[in-house]
């Protein structure tokens, strides 16, 4: 092989080949890039010419005189877009490339470069793109013009079903509440009320002669509709204002002589005819249909409660100062303090308004006022004369009137141990803090009226032994959990409701049948949910709250419980049923389905008077021995304690309902005496069981039980004469050691 010597060949060279290598490459890219422009200019104008093209043709079908232009702008323009441009690296040999191309701009490979005369420079970034045009240009094509017109058309439907969907709900929004269709439905009249028709119907336990009772003396009653509404019975303002009821627009429609008679003609029929606690009202499918006059947590139980209801309804809202034939206390008192003079007196509403309508003083003049009124036949308006008045915080500066002082004071004497919440703090009052600012309130009053109202007062405190000397005869305590809960119902936060929502979450759980359990006990009027030792303590020793818990309205509460959901409560079915059973044991005294009435007597306050509320839960009634050992004790203790003398007590209502409560929770209680000496018309015979008992001293026995008969009718304000003492021991079988 022959051997070179001097320069390197270039295509020896590596590097030079490199270079050059990378040069086509560029020069390559470049080329391809330029292409692409070119082609997307062809593009454009092929757009532009077909848009142009799609236009004549439209003008011709809408029959319009076109010329011939288009054919051939097409033709131009499709020429031009497939002639080819040279590649121009060099701008300055552009004279060399004919006189075809002198025309064209140079080519810009440099940004930077000056342009030359005549020459407009555009910015790269800010001249819009080939498909931006087309994007542009995209519009107006029919393609566009459908698809807009398919918005359009799509946003005239939605607009058309938010009308229809709007006019749906202002029909919704006008049509008649529950309550109203109830009434339309009823065919009731104010001034002639269909109570059957309004109320709930009677559940399928109730008896013939209750559902008989009901529909011929309830199927009208000839009053202003007002006089169902509970809205004014717990005095609560907001209340009221909710439900329009004006305390002193409707007391003249309310208060007539015919409303008054109506309702008196419905009660008696109804205590005689509905006398079981199974005659009561079915509440699970009232409401279904759409048509609810009442709510139904809040509806009176049965036809019996409903006759008592509205004649305490009408008493508290028709009650006029002795002698007087003008405006009714309820009128008075709204317009004078904005208080609402509701049946339901045990609470503190109200209280707060008077006293800070009396914390200064003031002497408003008197003045003529135009209220409005409504009555059995329409509306009207009259003028009324609101007198002058003084009112002020200190002793006697404020001018009550019979109104406002009988208003006070039978709150005042409503007091009952954990009854009473401040409204502020929602803490319970005790006896002490209540009865203080009662008296701050009573003593702001004429002087003279309100001393001898506080004094009536502390006389019935003093009668159950709550008030000695001027002052409480023990210190307040605070209310058990078991005892609040019994009187104001469970919370959330009380047992078993955090349980029983555990249990919800767990699988298998009966959920429907728990989840009635715990709303029912929510809204239920009571809790039943205490031991044996709570009732012993808290419950049992105590008239007003063994009522409560043996009241028709606690127990039809757990007994609906107990048949929409009982058989499902699956693990809780053991502990519910406990509880009921307590509740039964507690209430021992009436026939299960007696009606319980204000007169009832339970036998739990009297065992706890024997010093053995226990018995409550015995499996059997305790032995002779215990019986009679116990009474021993019990009743001298009481003849103890009893003054020598002991007037008759008057025959006004409030007077009887402190002596019942007085025995009642004594050992003179009827149903513990019962355990002594049986019950009429079988007193002889019991007490001839224990005579003949081997295991009782006779002696002993005959002298307890003359001594329990002796004292039991001196407490009530009657005292034996020696020759009634001897006939009574004769026709009962106490004269065998005479």
């Amino acid at each position: 092989m022959a051997t070179h010597h001097g320069p390197f060949h270039e295509a020896d060279d590596p590097a030079a080949a490199t270079s050059d290598a990378l040069s086509l490459h560029t020069i390559a890219e470049q080329a391809d890039d330029f292409a692409t422009q070119e082609q997307e200019d062809t593009d454009l104008a092929l757009a532009l010419a077909l848009e142009d093209e799609e236009s004549q043709a439209f003008l011709v079908r809408q029959g319009q005189p076109q010329d011939d232009m288009g054919d051939d702008a097409a033709r131009n323009v499709h020429q031009q877009a497939n002639a080819s441009v040279s590649y121009r690296d060099d701008p300055e040999n552009e004279e060399h490339l004919g006189s075809d191309f002198g025309a064209l701009p140079p080519y810009r490979d440099d940004p930077s470069t000056t342009p030359s005369d005549g020459e407009e420079y555009i910015d790269a970034e800010v001249a819009p793109t080939s498909s931006q045009r087309r994007r542009q240009l995209w519009i107006y094509t029919p393609h566009a013009k459908k698809l807009i017109g398919s918005i359009v058309v799509l946003v005239c439907i939605g607009a058309g079903i938010i009308g229809i969907i709007l006019v749906v709900l202002h029909r919704i929004d006008k049509s008649p509440s529950p309550k109203e269709k109830a009434w339309r439905a009823s065919h009731s009249n104010d001034g002639d009320l269909r109570l059957p028709r309004l109320y709930p119907a009677l559940e399928k336990g109730a008896s013939e002669d209750c559902r008989s009772t009901w529909e011929k003396y309830a199927w009208t009653l000839n009053c202003h509709r007002m006089i169902l509404s509970p809205a004014l019975d717990n005095g609560d303002v907001n209340e009221v204002k909710e439900e329009r009821a004006d305390p002193h627009a409707y007391t003249e429609g309310v208060c007539t002589d015919q409303c008054q008679k109506s309702i008196r003609r419905l009660d008696t029929p109804m205590r005689n005819g509905c006398n079981r606690r199974t005659d009561r009202f079915e509440m699970g499918n009232y409401g279904k249909d759409g048509n609810a006059y009442f709510d139904k947590h809040r509806v009176d139980e049965g036809p019996v409660h409903v006759a008592r209801s509205l004649m305490e309804r009408y008493d508290s809202l028709c009650a006029r100062p002795p002698k007087s034939q003008g405006d009714t206390c309820t009128a008075e008192l709204w317009m004078r303090w904005g208080i609402v003079n509701g049946k339901n007196v045990r609470q503190m509403n109200g209280l707060d308004e008077f006293l800070n309508k009396t914390a200064e003083e003031d002497a408003p003049e008197g003045n003529r006022e135009t209220k409005a009124s409504v009555k059995v036949n329409g509306k009207s308006k009259s003028n009324i004369m609101v007198s002058s008045r003084t009112a002020g915080p200190k002793v006697g500066a404020t001018n009550c009137g019979f109104c406002t002082l009988n208003w006070l004071e039978r709150k005042m004497r409503s007091f009952e141990y954990g009854e009473m919440i401040d409204p502020e703090s929602g803490n319970e009052l005790g006896l002490k803090d209540f009865s203080d600012k009662m008296k701050n309130a009573m003593e702001r009053c004429e002087t003279y009226e309100a001393r001898k109202a506080v004094q009536r007062v502390h006389w019935k405190w003093m009668k159950y032994g709550w008030w000695c000397d001027r002052e409480l005869c023990h210190p307040d305590r605070k209310s058990t959990t078991a005892a609040r809960t019994l009187l104001h119902g469970v919370r959330e936060v009380d047992f078993p409701l955090p349980d029983i929502r555990k249990l919800l979450n767990e699988r298998n759980s009966p959920i429907t049948a728990l989840q009635g359990l715990h709303d029912g006990m929510l809204r239920a009027p009571c809790s039943i949910w205490f031991t044996e030792q709570d009732a012993i303590s808290d419950i049992i020793p105590y008239q007003h709250r063994i009522h409560h818990l043996c009241s028709d309205r606690c127990r039809n509460a757990v007994d609906r419980i107990q048949q929409q959901y009982g058989p499902d409560f699956g693990g809780v079915t053991e502990i519910w049923d406990s509880a009921r059973a307590r509740m039964n044991k507690t209430c021992l005294g009436p026939a299960y389905n007696d009606i319980s009435r204000e007169s009832t007597s339970f036998c739990a306050p009297g065992y706890a008077a024997l010093r053995h509320p226990e018995w409550i839960f015995a499996d059997s009634p305790p032995s002779k021995p215990e019986i009679l050992s116990a009474f021993a004790a019990a009743i001298d203790d009481l003849d103890k304690r009893l003054p020598h003398y002991i007037p008759r007590p008057s025959d006004d209502p409030e007077s009887q309902r402190i002596l019942s409560r007085v025995v009642s929770e004594s050992v003179c209680n009827q149903c513990a005496g019962e355990l002594l000496t049986g019950r009429n018309p079988h007193w002889k015979d019991r007490i001839e069981e224990f005579l003949n008992d081997g295991s009782i001293d006779g002696r002993e026995y005959t002298r307890v039980t003359k001594k329990y008969w002796v004292t039991c009718t001196h407490i009530i304000g009657l005292d034996l004469s020696i020759q009634q003492k001897k006939k009574l021991w004769k026709e009962i079988g106490l004269d065998r050691y005479d």
